[in-house]
């Protein structure tokens, strides 16, 4: 598997036609930016760059006037789970063909596969913040406590006179200039400021259950510390699991989010540091002999 651009492992003597003829089976993954073919095939991209080609910048931020980057490696995660499927795909083709293949993925294609409907809509689709096209209202809002907010979206007329139950302010389920979803979002300052009159006074994760409790759609705005360490619903799944790490001590691992019934899996032991695996992988996957292992040790070609 390799990440670079395309021409990078072609100038190595490394690319899949020179390593074919060495292993005809070989199973060779290219997660290149844009691609082995078409007119910017070379290009060398990163996940922000990615992005931004395959039209999910364009969609991000408060208005098309204000676009603002994706802050963390998207276009590198969408690229990584087309590849492992990708990548099962091949190793299932070759046990039964006993070929291998040359899986060339784009990390472009995957970003603009991964946009879905929102392409449908042409130019008209712009960054619209928070809102919704047709729930009202959705946003953000300001809880109790230094920086604490709750994320709040409003799918009917039903869930609205629900929350304004909840809120305290019964009288703005039939007040004109709330009573449809359309009217709410032309009265938006009316509307944020009764429902962040509420917010304030509470803890999120307490407003959110207050909501989720009347079939709103609720939640608390969580940092990465708050959903490893504190998340309850992560903890009592047991999603986050704790393990000793040679080098970094004890800390929590993520888990699996798949669960099969038959083989759930596990997380065995804490992640591996460099060349751990080396031995074991070369005796039970490759067949060396712990001999020929101890020799390639000693010739300085194992580190």
């Amino acid at each position: 598997m390799e990440n670079f651009s395309s021409t990078v492992m072609r100038k190595l003597g490394l690319g899949y036609e020179e390593l074919r003829r060495i292993n005809p089976d070989l199973v060779y993954i290219s997660m290149s930016g844009m691609g082995h073919t078409g007119p910017r095939n070379g290009w060398v991209s990163y996940a922000d760059t990615v992005s931004a080609s395959g039209g999910l910048t364009g969609l991000t931020g408060w208005g098309p006037d204000d676009v603002v980057g994706v802050i963390y490696g998207h276009g590198d995660i969408v690229a990584g789970l087309q590849a492992a499927l990708a990548t099962v795909a091949a190793l299932e083709h070759r046990s039964v063909t006993g070929r291998g293949q040359h899986v060339a993925l784009s990390q472009l294609e995957a970003i603009a596969a991964h946009m879905g409907t929102s392409l449908l809509g042409g130019p008209k689709v712009t960054p619209a913040g928070n809102t919704h096209p047709s729930w009202s209202p959705q946003g953000v809002h300001r809880c109790l406590g230094a920086d604490r907010w709750l994320a709040v979206s409003v799918r009917d007329d039903t869930e609205w006179a629900a929350l304004c139950e909840v809120i305290g302010r019964p009288e703005l389920a039939t007040d004109e200039r709330t009573l449809t979803a359309e009217a709410r979002r032309h009265a938006t300052d009316l509307v944020d400021a009764a429902l962040g009159e509420w917010t304030r006074t509470l803890p999120a994760d307490i407003a959110a259950e207050a909501l989720q409790a009347r079939g709103i759609p609720a939640g608390a705005v969580q940092d990465g510390r708050e959903l490893v360490e504190h998340d309850p619903q992560l903890r009592a799944r047991g999603f986050y699991v704790r393990k000793e790490h040679p080098v970094a001590g004890a800390f929590l691992h993520e888990g699996l989010p798949i669960r099969l019934t038959r083989t759930p899996g596990a997380i065995r032991e804490a992640a591996p540091v460099l060349g751990a695996d080396t031995d074991a992988v070369l005796r039970e996957v490759a067949g060396f002999s712990a001999e020929r292992v101890r020799e390639l040790r000693e010739a300085g070609v194992l580190r």
